[in-house]
């Protein structure tokens, strides 16, 4: 069974207290229905871009706007970016809709379909790789690091998914648990494309099914947004990236 290796150090302790004072602070706040309405409306907006933008969609935040409106058509840009968009709305929707589901092979590769939806072949999306794959330098297109054969990544989410049902993983802080998640989908890479986002869902997913964050507050977008922010930074500036996410949340 798979065996999460990491320790807790005082820093993650202290981070972890500044998460739960800042959730305590937010989900206290009190907060007008017609300007929540509008708030989570440009919320989603700004999500979804920014979320998009950092995986390499072209289109701006005007753009964006215009397809989360029913307006694409006034658009000259790719299908592929326009569904891109689509589809980050349409996973943030079904994320809300199953937090009752069970943690399964089943909802992971859904997730998968629903943000690749019409970007792969119905071959591939939400469907487990059958070929090898590689993660290269964005820049000088090297490989950056080479994930498990085709043929392991079923028993390997088998794996994953077993622990996450463990009294371990069941007594693990919801945040860790999660990030503990992110990093072991992003390490087994089980699909041929959509690894990131397929991860920062499931990511959003597992602490709502934690109800460690309430969607009144920080909606999934959101925390999305911050989550490829952090997986797009160089390791280097770890220190900086959470400190920077800590005062946002305050």
């Amino acid at each position: 069974m798979f065996q999460p290796n990491y320790k807790i150090t005082h820093k993650i302790l202290k981070d972890i207290a500044h998460i739960e004072a800042a959730k305590e602070i937010i989900e206290n706040s009190p907060l007008i229905p017609s300007y929540e309405r509008k708030f989570k409306d440009e919320a989603l907006i700004r999500a979804v871009h920014y979320s998009t933008h950092i995986e390499g969609n072209p289109l701006n935040f005007s753009d964006a706007k215009k397809v989360l409106e029913g307006k694409a058509e006034d658009l000259v840009a790719r299908e592929r970016d326009i569904n891109d968009i689509i589809n980050y709305r349409n996973v943030l929707k079904y994320i809300e809709n199953i937090q009752k589901a069970p943690i399964d092979e089943k909802t992971i590769l859904t997730i998968h379909k629903v943000v690749m939806d019409k970007i792969l072949t119905s071959e591939k999306s939400g469907k487990f790789r059958l070929e090898k794959v590689a993660v290269r330098n964005s820049k000088t297109k090297e490989i950056s690091f080479t994930p498990p054969k085709a043929e392991e990544v079923g028993k390997l989410v088998q794996d994953f998914i077993l622990w996450l049902s463990s009294q371990e993983a069941k007594e693990t802080f919801p945040v860790l648990k999660a990030g503990i998640s992110h990093y072991e989908l992003a390490r087994i890479h089980p699909f041929v494309d959509g690894n990131k986002r397929s991860g920062a869902f499931a990511f959003i997913w597992f602490l709502k099914k934690a109800k460690s964050k309430k969607s009144r507050n920080i909606n999934p977008g959101a925390l999305t947004a911050l989550t490829l922010l952090v997986a797009e930074s160089n390791p280097k500036h770890k220190d900086q990236m959470v400190a920077l996410i800590t005062q946002i949340l305050k």
